[in-house]
This record gives C-alpha cells, sequence and structure tokens, in this order.
C-alpha cells in the first residue's frame, strides 16, 4: 500500500484524485484498484440493489463520498440509502448499508477500521464482499455474522448466487 500524503482537508475537497482517496486525519489513503472479480461483483450487487429502488424504498450509489467528521471522509465501495436523494453531494448521515468489496490488497486491520468507523458513525449494516472466497460478512453493532445464502439489511435481501455468478 502506498504512503499516505498530509493535506489540509479543504484542499482535498476541492482536488480530484487517481486513483480515489480517502482522507483520514490529514492523511491521504489511496483506495485498492480494484480487479476484474471486485468489478463484476460491485457491478452485480449495484444493478439487483438498483433494479428494485422503488420497490424496496431505497437509493443505491456506488463510490460516494461520506463525511464521518471533520478530519475523516470515507468511499465505500457501495452504500444503500433509505428513502430519496439526498440534498448534499457529501453524505453527513448515515446510510442504512455500506458495502465493501475486499480487493487483493486489502488488509485485515485497514478493514477492521473501516468497519468500526462505519459503525461508530451510525452505519447500521457493514457488508464486506470477499470474491475469493465468494462470501459475504455482515456487521452490525451487535457483532459480525457469515452470510448464508443472501445479505440482509431489514427489508431488503440479495441472494449471492446474484453476487457471485
Amino acid at each position: 500500500m502506498a504512503t499516505a500524503t498530509q493535506v489540509l482537508v479543504e484542499e482535498y475537497l476541492e482536488s480530484v484524485y487517481e486513483p480515489e482517496c480517502e482522507y483520514l486525519d490529514g492523511d491521504l489513503v489511496p483506495r485498492n484498484i480494484g480487479l476484474l472479480d471486485h468489478s463484476l461483483a460491485q457491478r452485480a450487487l449495484l444493478f439487483s440493489l438498483a433494479s428494485r429502488e422503488k420497490e424496496l424504498g431505497i437509493l443505491v450509489l456506488p463510490s460516494q463520498t461520506i463525511k464521518l467528521s471533520p478530519t475523516r471522509y470515507l468511499i465505500p465501495d457501495l452504500v444503500i440509502l433509505q428513502g430519496s436523494e439526498p440534498d448534499e453531494q457529501i453524505l453527513t448521515a448515515p446510510p442504512l448499508v455500506c458495502i465493501e468489496v475486499l480487493s487483493i490488497e486489502d488488509r485485515t486491520g485497514p478493514v477492521l477500521r473501516k468497519i468500526a468507523a462505519y459503525l461508530d458513525f451510525g452505519v447500521r449494516y457493514v457488508w464486506i464482499l470477499d470474491t475469493t472466497a465468494r462470501q459475504a460478512l455482515v456487521f452490525t453493532a451487535e457483532g459480525m455474522a457469515i452470510a448464508g445464502q443472501s445479505l440482509r439489511a431489514e427489508h431488503i435481501e440479495v441472494p449471492l448466487n446474484e453476487i457471485f455468478d
């Protein structure tokens, strides 16, 4: 993983980074670039949810920046919002679900810290998709569970075979 670079939050918010970067307490943290398996899983989940947005009363967004605090900005692979389109370009309220599709470069420590940050912010569900193991984990304030045949969050359900097949 690349070394983090210190910048002011204003500079982060006014700049475009290639690859995309998250902002953690002054450090620019590049997001791992997804490979084909990552992209296919993200696409399958996005299409499955987007096709049912009206029915489920949700909005699903890819790569949506979330402001967790004045000095912490994360960019999940996907978010699920309840209701309609927000009025803001950067989310400042917790989505219902944050979804991360693991890349081969992802390491356990940073992924666990990101999950904890989402939950501390008030995100009710964090879905972690592991394309190599072809399984998913669901994190809530109550703990972690391995998803069986489908991912669930309240009235939302996505069969894993729609994502991994």
